[in-house]
């Protein structure tokens, strides 16, 4: 019997999904020497995404054809799925921590809203400006308050942690597109164009060597991230049909995100815990409340209360 509350056990298995994904991203960038062995990752998850979902077709009698339309835009999500996590891998295979990569990632809520008004018409109101400058401060806080200086010598991982929130924005945007396609379909044509266009990067990066440990670490840690990322599609899915509001979810989800990573980053990775980072947190979730009308009048509605 569905409840009330299964949505939110649904939104708790993708956050733990998704931190769990970044945890074994870390892993596969420290033990890539080469940008060869962050295409190598790429093309096994995105091989195991294509396997995963034709297979699940495969079994309810199904086949991957759409329309031509759900097919183009999957293969542009998948096109742009490719930068997003040759972005983080690398980020991390440059020494990127765990929980600043992810606290720059996640602010990707501020490019898709740029994307909203621009192809979608979705007019931003002055609280949402006002949200736009809120989630900047807390980026600023959670890199360490650095100087203007110090900005514009940040490391090479903070760019590639910025392109990589840049790509999923245009992600949410192509989701929005095309929001009527069976996920595992829109997931079998974005993880096969990720393979594709990895076969294609070997050509100017060169093939891994696959006589060294490393390499096989990645491929298997890869295979790993590739279920975990089929899980954590299907428990998007399975949140939205059990009755999950968008800005609840994002807010739910990104919340516990954003605190598992602190701790992952702190517990397996030896990184620094200060109180700039703590403070980024609540700077997230009053932007992220700042952003969404729902969320705002629910907010509101907290303080209104007799």
């Amino acid at each position: 019997m569905q409840t009330q509350n299964d949505w939110r056990r649904w939104t708790l298995g993708e956050a733990l999904a998704k931190i769990t994904s970044a945890t074994l991203q870390k892993q596969i960038g420290l033990a890539s020497y080469t940008p060869a062995g962050v295409v190598l990752g790429n093309l096994v998850i995105g091989f195991v995404q294509m396997i995963a979902g034709f297979l699940f077709l495969l079994k309810v009698g199904r086949t991957p054809k759409d329309s031509p339309k759900h097919i183009l835009f999957s293969c542009m999500f998948g096109a742009f799925a490719f930068m997003s996590t040759m972005f983080s891998l690398s980020a991390y295979r440059l020494g990127g921590p765990v929980s600043v990569v992810v606290f720059i990632i996640t602010l990707s809520i501020i490019p898709g809203a740029f994307i909203d008004r621009i192809f979608f018409k979705h007019h931003l109101a002055l609280r949402q400006w006002i949200g736009v400058l809120v989630g900047i401060a807390g980026a600023y806080l959670v890199l360490g308050t650095p100087s203007l200086r110090e900005l514009s010598g940040l490391p090479t991982w903070a760019f590639l942690a910025l392109g990589t929130a840049c790509t999923t924005a245009v992600n949410q945007g192509f989701a929005q597109k095309i929001k009527g396609i069976d996920p595992i379909v829109k997931n079998y044509w974005g993880g096969f164009t990720t393979a594709v266009l990895a076969l294609c990067a070997f050509c100017f990066v060169g093939v891994p060597d696959f006589s060294s440990e490393g390499s096989w670490k990645i491929v298997w840690v890869s295979v790993a991230i590739g279920f975990v990322v089929v899980g954590m599609w299907t428990c998007n899915v399975r949140a939205y049909r059990d009755g999950a509001h968008i800005a609840e979810k994002k807010l739910m989800m990104n919340g516990i995100y954003l605190v598992s990573a602190m701790i992952v980053g702190v517990v397996f990775y030896k990184e620094s815990m200060t109180l700039e980072k703590l403070l980024g947190i609540p700077a997230f979730v009053l932007a992220t409340c700042l952003f969404d009308n729902k969320l705002w009048e629910s907010f509101r509605g907290l303080f209104q209360k007799k």
